[in-house]
Order: structure tokens, then sequence, then C-alpha cells
């Protein structure tokens, strides 16, 4: 589970086990570690995200908070996609 990065008490991440499912870009929220139910969060090739769930039941005011933070770091999110999968598909 590498850690891209924090905000607050959340930890935003890849889980390591969907490469091989060659899924398009995401990222993971949770608080501090991988949880079986945490919200996926997926990345359009603009940068932009799509809420794909919110298992996690982050307050929608938090989620947002969390949202702008990963649309501000895509460029590091997508650059640690690349270094952790060799490569990365975009949600659309």
């Amino acid at each position: 589970m590498p850690i891209i990065f924090r905000l607050g008490m959340y930890a935003i991440y890849f889980r390591m086990n969907e490469v091989e499912l060659r899924e398009p870009v995401h990222v993971r929220i949770a608080i501090e570690r991988a949880v079986p139910n945490a919200t996926k969060i997926w990345i359009r090739s603009d940068g932009k995200t799509v809420i794909a769930n919110n298992k996690s039941k982050i307050p929608e005011k938090g989620l947002r908070r969390l949202i702008d933070a990963i649309e501000k770091n895509v460029d590091v999110i997508l650059a640690a996609g690349r270094e952790y999968f060799g490569e990365i598909r975009y949600f659309c």
C-alpha cells in the first residue's frame, strides 16, 4: 500500500494488489491505513476526478477537501502511478 500523501487523518494511496486488474488510475482514501472499504477516486486524463464510491463514509465537506487536494497534486499522483505500475490508464 504505497501512501502517496496524507491530509489530516486521511491517507491517499494505491493498492498494489490491483496491478493485475489493469484498472484505470485511481487512488483510495482511508483513515491512517488501507482498509477493505476505502473510498475510491478515479482520475481522468484532464486531471479531474470522479468518485467511484465513498465506502469510507467520509463526510461531504471532508471529501470535497480531499478531492481538491488530489486534483491539485495530480502530477505527483500520476508520477507515483507510473513508478509503481510502470504505466497508467485513465478513467476517460
